[in-house]
């Protein structure tokens, strides 16, 4: 009499190879039998092609779930989807559309439709596109190397940039900032190339959106100039006070060329005379000197930066 466990041991290989087959006809026809798939946080993006408008922010909603039908096999192979509203011209700022299965974008499945979309509208907020030349700018950072000055202003190879992008922030700007000009990597008169600060102009076209920059280099020196005329700001409080004297000396610094050139005549040292820190008669207040006529890229100092002066007693 065979015995229980001959039962299961009898034509073993057979009898797993039957299974594995079984095994593999289930996976089969589930593999190939329908399913549904639902994806959350869909994007939902547009593609804007009326060159007069912009999008302005998101979408409302920004994304949707969309639920797919199709085999289950290539449900599960399917990568997330995305919607795509194509836009061909726009008549108004706020625009609301009903979403479109064809809009969404799957990849290659052919066996996996759309079934539905939820929330089935989606808003979007539009403005007119503005174009405008608007000056540039640029900041300078660090300091040349010992021994060297700018020889005059960095020179840009053009003076403004076409800015396009939406009205209320176009409307809203004054110059295009470019990127700080480093003047301590500079050591020779040259051109440097600057690009345009893109932290403050995201989603708006520069045009330009690099220039170039010629940068004068000379050599630095030092003059000193006596006899520069003193005068008060104010012409009146000359009577006021006594003792004002009538030239000071000044030290230049700069690139050679320009502190060679600049004529002494055209200066003067200025006392800021401040009304309300005037002293009282027969008292001594302290004021503040300036060079008045300095051109630009030229430096002034002064042999003392402060005068003493002694307000007039009353009579």
């Amino acid at each position: 009499m065979p015995s229980f466990s001959g039962f299961f041991t009898r034509n073993l290989t057979l009898k797993v190879s039957a299974f594995i087959v079984a095994l593999l006809l289930w996976f089969s026809v589930q593999w190939e039998a329908p399913g549904r798939f639902q994806f959350q946080d869909v994007p939902v993006r547009v593609d804007l092609s009326d060159p007069d408008w912009v999008l302005v922010g998101n979408p409302s909603p920004a994304t949707v779930s969309v639920s797919l039908q199709g085999a289950a096999g290539d449900l599960t192979r399917t990568a997330r989807p995305t919607i795509v509203v194509p836009m061909d011209a726009v008549t108004t700022g706020d625009t609301t559309v009903v979403l479109r299965s064809q809009w969404v974008r799957v990849q290659d499945r052919p066996g996996v439709g759309v079934e539905d979309i939820q929330p089935q509208t989606v808003s979007f907020t539009f403005e007119r596109v503005e174009r405008m030349t608007l000056p540039l700018a640029f900041a300078l950072s660090g300091t040349l190397p010992e021994g060297l000055a700018l020889g005059g202003p960095p020179l840009p190879a053009t003076q403004e940039v076409r800015v396009t992008g939406p009205q209320s922030r176009i409307l809203e700007m004054d110059s295009v900032r470019f990127e700080p000009l480093d003047l301590s990597e500079i050591t020779q008169t040259g051109t440097r190339t600057l690009g345009v600060d893109t932290t403050l102009v995201q989603g708006l076209q520069i045009q330009p959106s690099t220039v170039e920059v010629e940068v004068r280099i000379e050599e630095w020196m030092e003059r000193t100039v006596d006899g520069i005329e003193v005068v008060l700001s104010d012409s009146e409080f000359l009577e006021r006070f006594e003792g004002v004297p009538s030239e000071w000396t000044v030290t230049l610094s700069g690139a050679r060329t320009l502190v060679e050139r600049l004529d002494p005549a055209r200066l003067q040292v200025v006392v800021e005379i401040d009304e309300d820190r005037i002293p009282e008669p027969g008292e001594e207040g302290i004021f503040e000197l300036r060079v008045r006529g300095l051109p630009d890229w030229v430096e002034a100092e002064l042999e003392e930066p402060e005068i003493a002066l002694r307000r007039i007693s009353d009579a």
